[in-house]
């Protein structure tokens, strides 16, 4: 009888675990938002909560963890803070340049150089590829990527005026080949590249508010006479740092195929 009666709590023990094993009690999630403080920090703000799981594995209603809070500096692109979305007003900009000691000359604050504009003839290889060899845009943008040296500053341009503040601080967060490749999935190309589970969560949450046709239709987009012909072409710029100042390249890839058209150099 007592042999009988170990069996029968063995089988319940089990029975126990392997419930516990196939449901997780409770799952845990922390949003993180960025808060600006002055013109050169600002705050990320990361709340916790708990959310307890029923005998389906669905969610019930949260209970909250706690909130954290961390200070941290503001990360500018063409002013603006990729990550809270502060904008550096003229006046910051001067006064922080005037304690950095670059500072422009008395009468010269307002001008601004003219940028020099290149068009890249259709045979000229720049970056591993030319408007000659006729590639896809996912081949064009990989295949720049790749001819690429590791230590190379360049980001995905124009973000800020594609997606809302949160996807495109996501976005900057990630390394340029996936801020691309990201844009790519977006517009409904067929990347065939995994993706890092971060760059997969920035995919879902710009996909959860847009379709590829709208993102399309906010793509940045000129028409251009090539052949004798007006096409119609959405445009992906790249940024790059240079000893001179940022360089843009501006990759026009035709609407109708998708098909790498144009390539100017803006500097």
């Amino acid at each position: 009888m007592k042999r009988n009666i170990s069996r029968l709590f063995c089988a319940a023990l089990c029975a126990a675990m392997l419930t516990g094993a196939a449901f997780a009690e409770s799952e845990r999630d922390t949003s993180v938002e960025y808060a600006p403080v002055d013109t050169k920090t600002h705050d990320k703000i990361e709340e916790t909560w708990d959310y307890p799981l029923d005998e389906d594995g669905e969610r019930t209603s949260g209970t909250y963890v706690g909130t954290e809070t961390t200070s941290g500096a503001h990360s500018f692109v063409d002013g603006k803070c990729a990550l809270c979305g502060y904008v550096l007003n003229k006046e910051d900009a001067e006064k922080e340049g005037e304690e950095n000691g670059d500072a422009a000359p008395e009468g010269r604050k307002d001008e601004a150089a003219a940028p020099v504009i290149r068009v890249v003839p259709a045979a000229e290889a720049v970056h591993g590829v030319s408007v000659d060899q006729s590639l896809d845009a996912v081949a064009t943008m990989k295949a720049v990527f790749e001819s690429l040296d590791p230590d190379t500053e360049v980001r995905l341009a124009d973000i800020e005026e594609l997606f809302n503040a949160g996807d495109a601080a996501a976005l900057a967060r990630l390394p340029a080949k996936e801020q691309a490749l990201v844009l790519l999935w977006a517009l409904g190309l067929d990347v065939n590249e995994p993706l890092s589970d971060e760059a997969q969560a920035v995919l879902a949450a710009i996909m959860a508010h847009t379709t590829p046709e709208d993102l399309m239709k906010a793509m940045p987009s000129e028409t251009f006479r090539i052949d004798g012909q007006d096409v119609e072409c959405y445009v992906i710029t790249l940024a790059f740092n240079s000893a001179s100042g940022e360089v843009l390249e501006h990759y026009a890839f035709r609407k109708d195929d998708n098909i790498f058209a144009r390539l100017t150099i803006e500097e």
